[in-house]
């Protein structure tokens, strides 16, 4: 039985591995998309803050960020002036993965564990802060930590459980990818076998497998690379 990412603290959670792969793919190919189109757009100092039904951001009944004062009725309420606004940046960044792919309460907390200045978040504050059910929290939670992204960890002073986003969160994501490209190298394989010699079919699905075969040994050697630049730093 597979051991899910972050699970080393908290024993064994099976989770069905050609589910697993399909997220983890998801979650790459939306946070690449996320960051293309997200390159290069400049955001004004004073951005208007779009009220989205949808989203129902903590932040969707002001107008302007200059609004937000520590005086405002959501900091009376425990949120500071930064994570106001904070959240308002995560709403944006969770349309955009959302319009990628990702789901979109996963997408919310996802962009909400990057934004916060908490050290760990309880499922509580998370379902406070997105206005979220307790349901939809616990299925976004479940599936960043089966991908590697978020973890539980210990908080000794209390009876919750809490979350953040894993340290090294993207080497250990793009790692799990490996998994993809290993059951697409298989498929190839399979097809290679049942294809005739010099087939066009049999071309293409060889040139499919090697190319897998090249990143699956590539891929450890560049989250190397990165762990080597990071430590640099």
């Amino acid at each position: 039985m597979p051991r899910t990412a972050g699970s080393a603290d908290f024993g064994y959670r099976y989770v069905n591995p050609r589910t697993r792969m399909t997220s983890v793919a998801t979650v790459l190919d939306a946070v690449a998309d996320a960051v293309v189109s997200m390159s290069g757009e400049v955001l004004p100092k004073e951005r208007l803050i779009r009220s989205d039904q949808t989203s129902r951001s903590t932040t969707s009944h002001y107008t302007d960020i200059s609004e937000i004062t520590e005086d405002s009725e959501d900091t009376e309420k425990g949120m500071t002036v930064a994570d106001l606004v904070g959240q308002d940046a995560a709403e944006e960044l969770a349309l955009v993965l959302t319009n990628h792919g990702l789901q979109r309460m996963t997408a919310r907390v996802l962009a909400t564990l990057l934004f916060t200045e908490q050290p760990t978040m309880t499922a509580g504050e998370l379902a406070d802060r997105l206005q979220a059910s307790a349901g939809g929290i616990s299925g976004a939670l479940k599936m960043l930590i089966s991908v590697g992204l978020a973890e539980r960890v210990p908080a000794p002073t209390s009876r919750r459980e809490h979350y953040r986003l894993r340290d090294n969160a993207w080497a250990v994501l793009y790692t799990n990818q490996n998994e993809v490209i290993g059951a697409i190298r298989a498929a190839a394989q399979a097809g290679i076998a049942a294809t005739e010699n010099g087939s066009l079919a049999r071309e293409r699905l060889t040139e499919m497998r090697d190319f897998y075969e090249f990143l699956s040994s590539e891929i450890p050697a560049l989250v190397e690379r990165w762990h080597q630049t990071r430590s640099r730093t």
